[in-house]
C-alpha cells in the first residue's frame, strides 16, 4: 500500500507557485528580446537630459552611463538645469 506524505497539498501549492514564477520570467524574457535599453540611451535620449535628471535626483552619473559613454558625452555632463 502507498501512503502520501502529510504535507502533499503544501508541496503541490509550492510547485504551482514556482511554475507561475518561471512562466512569468519566460514571458518577460520573450517580450523584452527586441528591446535594447542601452541603444536607446545612447542613440535616442539627449545626454543633457539624463545628466540634468541625475543631478536633480542625486543619482551618480556612473550609475547611468558606463566609462565609454562618459568619454563620449563629456560636453553633456555639466548640465544641471537643462529644461525638459
Amino acid at each position: 500500500m502507498f501512503y502520501y506524505p502529510a504535507d502533499i497539498d503544501a508541496r503541490v501549492q509550492l510547485v504551482k507557485v514556482q511554475i507561475e514564477k518561471l512562466s512569468a520570467q519566460m514571458t518577460m524574457r520573450d517580450e523584452n528580446k527586441c528591446v535594447s535599453l542601452g541603444t536607446s540611451k545612447v542613440n535616442y535620449i539627449d545626454p543633457r537630459i539624463v545628466a540634468s535628471w541625475a543631478h536633480r535626483e542625486n543619482v551618480p552619473i556612473t550609475r547611468i552611463f558606463n566609462k565609454s559613454l562618459l568619454k563620449k558625452f563629456p560636453w553633456a555632463l555639466g548640465e544641471q538645469n537643462y529644461n525638459f
